[in-house]
C-alpha cells in the first residue's frame, strides 16, 4: 500500500497551532464526541488511526475518553496529547497486545486518501480482532471538488451511497448522515464562480475566536435542524466489524 501520510508542509498548512479553535474543528470535535456518546462508544478502548496532530484526540481526552492515536506521518502532537500519539507509526505494526485491546477504531478524514478504502477497513477488522465498531468522517459530495482536494491527495468525496458500498459481509453500515449542511449550500454558491480555494487554514486569534465559536454553534445546531440525507460537506458514519 502506498504511503498516504502528510508532509510537514501539509501538516503546517492544515493543522497550525490553535486550529482546534477554528469553527470547523471546534464544531466537528463536539459533534464527534456526541456521536460516540449517543452510540455508547465513549467508554470503550479507542484508537484513532491517522490522528494527525491530535485535534480530535485532544478534545476527547479533555472529556475523559480513553483513547490513543497513531499517525503514519511526522506530526508534532498538539499540547495535551503528549504520550497519547505515536507518530511515524503504521497502525498495523502496533504490538499485538495493543491491537487486541482496542474496541473502537476512529478514522476522521482518512478514507478519502486511500485508493482502496474497503480493503483497508477489512484489514482493520482482521488485525484489530476485538474492535467491533469503526467511526469515520469523510469529505462529502463530489460536486464540491476543488484544488483543496487535490492538494491533500484525495481520491474522491463521498456520498451516502458510497458509504453503503464499503459495507459488505462482516462489515455492516449501522449509521451514516451528512453534516455541515449549511456549508454545503454556501460551497455550492462559491463553486459556481471558482473551484480554487486557499490550501492553508488560519487558526483564529483575538476576537476572531468569538466569531469562530459562533460559527461552531451554528454548525452544531445545523446538524440537528437538517435531516441526515440532506447534502452536507461531510459525512459521519458508524460501521460494525465482525470476525
Amino acid at each position: 500500500m502506498s504511503n498516504t501520510s502528510f508532509s510537514k508542509e501539509q501538516f503546517s498548512a492544515i493543522y497550525p497551532d490553535g486550529i482546534d479553535q477554528h469553527y470547523w474543528s471546534h464544531s466537528r470535535n463536539r459533534l464527534i464526541r456526541r456521536f460516540l456518546k449517543k452510540h455508547r462508544l465513549h467508554q470503550s478502548k479507542i484508537l484513532e488511526i491517522g490522528c494527525g496532530r491530535g485535534v480530535v484526540l485532544k478534545h476527547l481526552l479533555s472529556h475523559q475518553v480513553d483513547c490513543m492515536g497513531v499517525e503514519l506521518g511526522d506530526a508534532l502532537p498538539l499540547p495535551g496529547c503528549e504520550g497519547r500519539i505515536l507518530t511515524n507509526q503504521d497502525a498495523f505494526s502496533l504490538p499485538a497486545s495493543v491491537r487486541e485491546s482496542i474496541e473502537t477504531v476512529l478514522m476522521f478524514d482518512v478514507l478519502e486518501h486511500l485508493e482502496s478504502p474497503g480493503e483497508f477497513i477489512d484489514r482493520i477488522r482482521v488485525q484489530f480482532v476485538n474492535a467491533r465498531h469503526l467511526v469515520v468522517t469523510v469529505p462529502a459530495r463530489q460536486e464540491l471538488w476543488t484544488n483543496y482536494d487535490e492538494y491533500n491527495g484525495h481520491f474522491k468525496r463521498y456520498s451516502l451511497a458510497d458509504m453503503k458500498t464499503l459495507a459488505s459481509g462482516p462489515v455492516e453500515l449501522k449509521k451514516a448522515s451528512y453534516f455541515y449542511h449549511s456549508l454545503y449550500i454556501l460551497f455550492r454558491i462559491f463553486i459556481r464562480f471558482s473551484r480554487t480555494r486557499s490550501t492553508r487554514i488560519q487558526a483564529p486569534g483575538g476576537s476572531g475566536k468569538l466569531i469562530h465559536k459562533l460559527g461552531s454553534l451554528i454548525l452544531q445546531a445545523d446538524f440537528h435542524l437538517f435531516p441526515g440525507w440532506f447534502p452536507g460537506t461531510s459525512i459521519i458514519a458508524l460501521l460494525s466489524l465482525r470476525n
